[in-house]
């Protein structure tokens, strides 16, 4: 599956998921594009992203700073658990990261 992400860092929170069977993977990067020129228009600087993972399940492992707030202590974020997930992923040349299910 790949899921189309939009997210503001400011608001810490998901404004656009949607998800797209990998054979639709032109129009989810339409999709993504579209949504860019967008923001930029607009001037609004958020996250947008598109990533391939078997699950949903998966992408919340792999990603999970866009489902849950970071932890902070005196401003300062903790990114261990980021810093683990990142093990999971193996970058392509598209542009999109794909999630393992293994933990």
């Amino acid at each position: 599956m790949i899921f189309l992400i939009q997210y503001s860092r400011e608001e810490g929170r998901i404004v656009t998921f949607k998800t797209y069977h990998n054979s639709k993977r032109l129009q989810a990067g339409e999709k993504r594009l579209e949504i860019e020129l967008d923001l930029n228009r607009k001037k609004i600087d958020h996250e947008v992203v598109l990533l391939e993972a078997k699950s949903e399940k998966a992408l919340r492992l792999t990603h999970n700073r866009y489902f849950s707030p970071f932890i902070s202590f005196d401003g300062i974020c903790s990114l261990s658990l980021v810093a683990l997930q990142q093990a999971h992923l193996r970058k392509i040349g598209t542009g999109i990261a794909i999630a393992s299910d293994h933990t």
